[in-house]
């Protein structure tokens, strides 16, 4: 028996978003402002979190069709365009770990 640690991809529900220029907006964007950047009411995509990291925001939405919706919303946007230079989803690296298995079942 071993501990066998594998690097995984886990695709999330977060949409990230590198400012123009590097530069924040002179207001911090919070959940009501992204909603009305997307127009929540008419195209139904409601972030659950709003946060800003390393020059980026990060938006967390339910499940990843909303994060990749929102992210062809937000491209489209006049507006957008003007405060991010590029939004895409975010892949997250989570490690796989697997306690006491038998290693010889795996392939080398």
């Amino acid at each position: 028996m071993d501990v066998s640690v594998l690097p995984g991809t886990v695709l999330c529900a977060v949409l990230a978003a590198s400012y123009a220029k590097g530069e924040k907006p002179a207001v911090p964007l919070n959940i009501a402002s992204v909603e009305k950047m997307m127009d929540s009411q008419s195209s139904g995509l409601v972030p659950k979190n709003v946060r800003e990291r390393n020059n980026k925001i990060l938006i967390t939405f339910n499940d990843t069709e909303e994060a990749a919706k929102a992210a062809n919303v937000l491209k489209k946007q006049a507006e957008c365009s003007l405060i991010f230079e590029s939004v895409y989803p975010l892949n997250i690296y989570y490690p796989v770990v697997a306690h006491f298995v038998d290693v010889s079942y795996l392939k080398r």
